[in-house]
C-alpha cells in the first residue's frame, strides 16, 4: 500500500486525525512533560468507569512519552515513521479503554482475560518497535574486506524481540573508512549510517505489521 493510500484509509479514525494534528506541533512542545500531561488528561477525562485511575494515568503517560531527542523530532525524513507511531499509539489507547463487552464483540480471538493481556502486550511491543524506527539506537564500527583488505565503516542497529529484549539485528555498509576523516567518530558517518539503516528497519516493521 502506498503511503498516501495508507493515510487516506487511516483517516476514517477520528483519533488518527488528531494524531496528524500532533505532527504539526513544534519539537520543543512534544518534548515537554506538560505535553505528556495534557494528552494523559485528555484521555482520562472521558474514562469515568476506570477502576484504577492512577495506573491508567501511568499507562497513558508512558504511551505518549516517547523520549525522543530534539534532533530526532526535527529530522525532515521521519514524518512517515512518526505518522505510523501516532497510528499505533491511537490503536493501543483505543484498545486499552474499550469495555470487555466491546472487545469481545469486535475481536473474535478475545475470550479470556489472558487474551486481553496478550493483545495489549503485542501492542506495547509494536509501539516500542516503531519508536526504535523513529529514533534508532545505532553503532558505527570498522570492518576489513577479507580479500581486498579495504577498511569499511558499518552501521548496526538494535531491534526488540518478541520477548521484549533488545537485540542487535540490522547492519548496513556505510562506505570506505578513508572517506571519513574521523572514522567511527565522524559526524557524517553517523548521519549517513542513520539514513541507511532507518529505511531498513521500517521495511522490516512493515513486513510485520502493514504489508
Amino acid at each position: 500500500m502506498e503511503f498516501i493510500e495508507f493515510i487516506l484509509a487511516s483517516l476514517t479514525s477520528a483519533g488518527v486525525v488528531k494524531s496528524l494534528m500532533l505532527l504539526l506541533l513544534e519539537a520543543e512542545d512534544l518534548m515537554t512533560n506538560e505535553y505528556v500531561k495534557e494528552q494523559m488528561e485528555h484521555y482520562m477525562k472521558y474514562q469515568k468507569d476506570v477502576r484504577d485511575k492512577d495506573r491508567a494515568r501511568e499507562f497513558v503517560s508512558w504511551a505518549f512519552n516517547d523520549k525522543f531527542s530534539e534532533q530526532t523530532l526535527k529530522r525532515n525524513n521521519t514524518s512517515l515513521y512518526q505518522f505510523q507511531l501516532e497510528v499505533v499509539r491511537n490503536n493501543i489507547l483505543d484498545f486499552y479503554f474499550k469495555t470487555i463487552d466491546k472487545l469481545s464483540e469486535e475481536k473474535n480471538d478475545i475470550n479470556m482475560a489472558c487474551d486481553v493481556d496478550s493483545t495489549l502486550s503485542d501492542f506495547v511491543i509494536q509501539l516500542m518497535r516503531i519508536r526504535m524506527v523513529v529514533q534508532p539506537e545505532i553503532r558505527i564500527s570498522n570492518g576489513i574486506h577479507p580479500v581486498s583488505k579495504i577498511k569499511y565503516l558499518y552501521v548496526k542497529s538494535y531491534w526488540l524481540s518478541d520477548q521484549g529484549k533488545k537485540v542487535r539485528k540490522f547492519t548496513k555498509l556505510i562506505g570506505k573508512t578513508e572517506d571519513y576523516k574521523l572514522g567511527i567518530k565522524d559526524p557524517q558517518a553517523l548521519e549517513d549510517g542513520l539514513n541507511l539503516i532507518q529505511p531498513v528497519m521500517y521495511d522490516h516493521y512493515k513486513e510485520l505489521y502493514i504489508d
